[in-house]
């Protein structure tokens, strides 16, 4: 019998923001998700949009100057895996020990930017051998031949060699690349991935991807990709969500999103991706504007202001209803009121 899937994580109502001269922003306003076990969750949409500061606020890692305003962020592994049962990691102590266990040990994070996030003082091979001790329980030897193994991995050429380098005598996709070791030398239940693939090539993307999926269905583990590649989203989802200015606008399965998106701004992403001689001799269709910044939140509906379907009257006075078409679909949009359960 097929093990059930079960949530190992899910996110209610989630409010991060960041004090700035010019007033407070709201750079997650509301953000609902669940992440499943052996499932990956692609967080798409453009920058600014929310996507890492999503990300961040699940291992409490939010720049000084921000903070979570409200929300639940609820851990089911423990739960799962017999040894405990469901708790909000914003309730943890932030110097605690069980926070400490998530943040590398349960939940690894490839971060956006490598050079911000390894110490730069301290060789590749020092960083993973200390987090492989601490999260393992590996001796210093049988650590630093695990290391050895998880560079070759992801791609890192000579990597006895390369374990004593510092990062800053590693390229920047090197860099990348031993990020990317560090997140899941632990064999985490979850990993959690902003943009992992950006700075490589694109022979070494596909090793990665490969990577990622080849541990996932060895260790039914789940993934969380935040990308605004739609190619490798529909490489490597199961459910998509979409977001925009700090809020999921659709969420679906990924084939159903590809299918029949309902949000306008999804049909706009979709719209605006480039298909081998489909679109040859024309302009490429763009979203016209940008992400407004979240001190000007525009009135009612975010998107309006960008959105060619917006009803005058509604969409730039009311806040858009989240209509359940079921089957796990959602969308934040008047234009569906009458084809789902609004909730």
């Amino acid at each position: 019998m097929e093990r059930p899937l079960q949530p190992l994580l899910e996110i209610s109502g989630l409010h991060t923001g960041f004090d700035t001269y010019d007033g407070r922003v709201r750079a997650v306003d509301g953000v609902d998700l669940a992440v499943h076990a052996g499932r990956t969750l692609c967080v798409v949409g453009e920058s600014g949009c929310g996507k890492s500061v999503t990300a961040r606020s699940i291992l409490r890692l939010v720049e000084d100057a921000g903070s979570i305003d409200a929300g639940a962020i609820t851990w089911h592994g423990d739960a799962n895996d017999g040894t405990g049962e469901p708790f909000d990691i914003l309730s943890l102590d932030p110097r605690g020990k069980r926070l400490q266990r998530l943040r590398g040990g349960d939940i690894g994070m490839i971060f956006q930017e490598p050079a911000a996030s390894l110490l730069p003082l301290r060789t590749i091979g020092a960083q993973l051998v200390e987090t492989l001790r601490i999260h393992t329980g590996l001796d210093k030897k049988a650590a630093r031949a695990r290391a050895v193994e998880l560079l070759d991995a992801v791609g890192i050429p000579d990597p006895k060699r390369r374990i004593d380098a510092y990062p800053f005598q590693l390229s920047g996709g090197m860099c990348q690349r031993a990020m990317i070791a560090i997140a899941l030398c632990a064999n985490p239940s979850l990993l959690i991935a902003d943009e992992p693939t950006t700075a490589l090539d694109v022979t070494t993307q596909a090793r990665i991807l490969d990577l990622i999926r080849s541990l996932q269905a060895e260790h039914h583990m789940a993934v969380m990709f935040i990308t605004h590649d739609l190619g490798v989203v529909a490489e490597l989802a199961d459910e998509v969500a979409v977001m925009y200015l700090g809020r999921v606008v659709e969420r679906a399965p990924v084939d159903e999103l590809f299918a029949d998106p309902k949000h306008p701004y999804t049909k706009a992403l979709l719209a605006s991706v480039p298909v081998l001689g489909r679109d040859r001799g024309r302009d490429l269709p763009t979203i016209p504007g940008a992400v407004p910044s979240p001190l000007h939140r525009p009135s009612g509906c975010s998107f309006h202001p960008r959105c060619a379907a917006a009803v005058a009257g509604r969409c730039d006075t009311d806040a858009p209803p989240e209509v359940d078409f079921g089957g796990g679909r959602t969308a934040e949009c008047v234009l569906y009121e009458t084809e789902g359960a609004s909730t």
